[in-house]
């Protein structure tokens, strides 16, 4: 046991501001009654004047001064006595490893590999809330965006800022991105340590090195959890103009002309977690919610060293509970005082109209800052979705939480989806996926599955405008279209469940996953017919011959 002491004593200043208050309570007073012989005659104030209403007035405002200081004296904390406290924890030192070559932007897991791996990288770096977190971009070479800390905001915006850009070497190299991950955790001086790598597995180069760099990986305690990122049918790879921006219809060429193909490669990965680690597939038939909790019960827990500390017991709700009883005091003494007197204070009602003008300004501020929502509201009512979007996008610039960001992306989105513009509402819903409540993520899972599946119907039906079916660069070749629609699709169906997995009560995500599912069989089943008949007339043309 101690004695009474203060962590913030720098709150007593504000006593000062008592004198000033007491001075100005004592000249209002003597003006008021330097006055009233000039209104009233002296013979009649005895009267007319309660002689009761000036102690009603000094013993409510001594209350209010004593409620105010015992406020400062909360806000000082007062402690007594100490607490012994085991600080004995379990953490995770996890860094993540994420493959910013350009395979990455393969749209075979809309919108694109590079982007889904980041939305589960988010996903898991938020379930994580009290452990070091590192961030590792790596394509031909490895670098460290972001060390390991506890600052999770800090590695969320530097996930966001990765793109096929930020690394200036290119190509694919796992075993210096594993490498450099030893070498951090070593530099931390961590033994116990997991390793989260995001990749579509194309090992460019370093590939001799891989089961080297595991065995040491093994050695030095660190687990390997890979995540394969993409389809084994794979997809081509759009090609982007000098500012990043894709260039629609445009694919990236080998050095022979043609349009390259990538493809989900998982045995470097499953090589590389083969030893204590756990390879999953983001694409696949798991979804990403699902995915994201397998990396997490698969990531190592390290128990730091126990130790106990003393914390100061805090005292404060003693101050607060006397500076509620003064207030409440200073409020009730006035009811009980006209028991006994006629005429009642009226500075009580003074305070609630400064209240009441302080919410009103308030309240003011707040609309002022809504406008530009609130033009964007009524461009969609009035299906001016252009309008509605630039609306929209100019609120995005001021100060909002990430809750009434996630709602205004929605709204961006939804405007999108009425315009057509199905590319920019992907995007949209994916940015209010990646930093919107529950609620928020329910509604961008439904949302985005709707959008894919008109995205997929709108290229099915663009087939017919084609002007050069032969032409490997456009999807609008028969083949190229069947193709996108079937992974357009397939993605749709992955945001439905997952809608589903937050929400089961969600009959509208139901529904839709249901024919999605349906529309989905059946270009398939079309799909292997097609191809059944083109086989029997090409063995019909060979009987023939």
């Amino acid at each position: 046991m101690i004695g009474l002491t203060f962590a913030n004593p720098d709150w007593f200043w504000g006593l000062l501001i008592l004198l000033p208050l007491v001075v100005l309570r004592v000249l209002s007073h003597r003006r008021s009654a330097n006055q009233i012989p000039g209104l009233v005659s002296p013979r009649l104030s005895r009267r007319l004047i309660s002689p009761g209403s000036k102690g009603l007035r000094w013993s409510v405002f001594s209350l209010r001064i004593m409620a105010l200081t015992a406020i400062l004296t909360a806000l000082a904390r007062p402690q007594m006595g100490y607490d012994e406290i085991d600080t004995e924890t379990d953490a995770r030192n996890l860094i993540i490893a994420i493959d910013t070559s350009r395979s990455m932007m393969s749209d075979d897991l809309p919108p694109n590999r590079l982007t889904r791996a980041k939305l589960a990288a988010k996903d898991i770096v938020l379930s994580l809330p009290d452990d070091r977190v590192g961030l590792i971009a790596f394509a031909g070479k490895p670098f460290v965006q972001a060390p390991l800390t506890v600052d999770h905001e800090a590695v969320i915006e530097s996930i966001d800022q990765l793109d096929t850009e930020i690394i200036p070497r290119g190509g694919t190299n796992l075993s210096a991105a594993v490498a450099l991950a030893i070498e951090t955790f070593e530099e931390a001086k961590l033994q116990q340590s997991a390793l989260v790598l995001f990749s579509d597995g194309e090992a460019l180069e370093g590939a001799d090195d891989i089961e080297q760099i595991r065995d040491i990986a093994m050695s030095r305690g660190m687990s390997i959890l890979a995540v394969g990122v993409g389809t084994i049918e794979g997809s081509i790879i759009p090609d982007t103009d000098d500012d990043g921006n894709i260039v629609p219809g445009v694919f990236v060429k080998d050095e022979n002309g043609q349009v390259v193909r990538t493809r989900l490669v998982p045995e470097a990965l499953q090589t590389l977690s083969s030893r204590g680690g756990m390879y999953v597939q983001l694409g696949g038939k798991d979804s990403m919610t699902r995915v994201v909790q397998q990396v997490k019960n698969g990531i190592a827990t390290s128990r730091e060293a126990s130790e106990t500390k003393l914390l100061p017991i805090e005292r404060f709700t003693w101050a607060l509970a006397a500076a509620l009883f003064f207030l409440t005091l200073s409020h009730v003494l006035p009811f009980f005082w006209r028991l006994s007197e006629s005429r009642k204070t009226t500075a009580p009602y003074s305070r609630k109209a400064i209240g009441t003008t302080a919410i009103i300004l308030l309240m003011e501020c707040h609309l002022h800052a809504a406008d530009s929502i609130a033009i964007g509201f009524d461009s969609y009512k009035n299906e001016e979705y252009a309008e509605a979007i630039k609306a929209y996008e100019g609120s995005l610039t001021e100060q909002l939480s990430p809750e009434q960001q996630a709602k205004l992306h929605l709204s961006i989105g939804a405007a999108a989806y009425r315009l057509g513009n199905f590319e920019q509402a992907a995007e949209a819903y994916g940015n209010a996926l990646a930093m919107g409540t529950k609620n928020a993520r329910v509604d961008s899972h439904y949302n985005l599955g709707n959008t894919l599946f008109r995205k997929g119907e709108t290229v099915m039906k663009s087939s017919s405008n084609s002007a050069d079916p032969d032409a490997i660069q456009n999807l609008s070749a028969s083949d190229e279209n069947i193709e996108h629609t079937l992974r357009a699709w397939e993605g749709a169906v992955e945001h439905f469940e997952t809608a589903l997995e937050l929400d089961p009560g969600n009959r509208r995500a139901t529904h839709n996953l249901e024919l999605v599912k349906k529309k989905l069989e059946d270009l398939k089943r079309e799909e292997k017919e097609k191809q059944q008949d083109q086989e029997q007339k090409e063995e019909e043309k060979r009987e023939e011959k």
